[in-house]
């Protein structure tokens, strides 16, 4: 008759190759789906009104941070800051990222500025964007920008 402590083992074996098994099968699932791309996710958030003026504040919305979070492929260690530099590699152009257009990069830096924390981390312990964004965009930089290259 097996000992209690090998029964233990046992079933912390089986446990784990479960566990392993389950991970397996979520990974190939995300593997089948066509991969979108965070530029592809932030701007399905990007909306215009009536005038044709650009609204992005639904960039940093917790829908827009929980379907970024659903395309990547692997789970991330620290997804909060995983998904401020994606959508900061955007609107300065850095890290081989494609940058956003200058109407939406105009809006988005004024949300971005301002010294709050980001929506989709509100309720949280995350602090992002409680200093506000310092940096240019990208366009801001090129001098293609309107007003908001001024306030820097």
């Amino acid at each position: 008759m097996p000992s209690t402590s090998h029964r233990v083992v046992e079933k912390r074996k089986a446990t784990c190759l479960e566990n392993n098994t389950t991970r397996l099968q979520e990974k190939k699932s995300r593997l089948l789906l066509p991969r979108t791309t965070p530029y592809e996710v932030f701007m399905s958030f990007v909306k215009y009104d009536d005038q044709g003026n650009c609204e992005t504040e639904h960039m940093v919305s917790k829908k827009c941070f929980d379907t970024w979070l659903a395309t990547r492929l692997s789970l991330l260690r620290n997804p909060e800051e995983s998904f401020r530099r994606s959508l900061l590699g955007h609107v300065i152009g850095s890290e081989r990222r494609k940058p956003f257009p200058p109407d939406i990069e105009e809006s988005l830096l004024i949300i971005l500025r301002k010294p709050e924390v980001w929506q989709c981390f509100r309720g949280t312990d995350c602090k992002i964007g409680l200093r506000g964004f310092r940096n240019r965009g990208y366009h801001e930089c090129l001098g293609i920008s309107g007003t908001v290259s001024n306030i820097m």
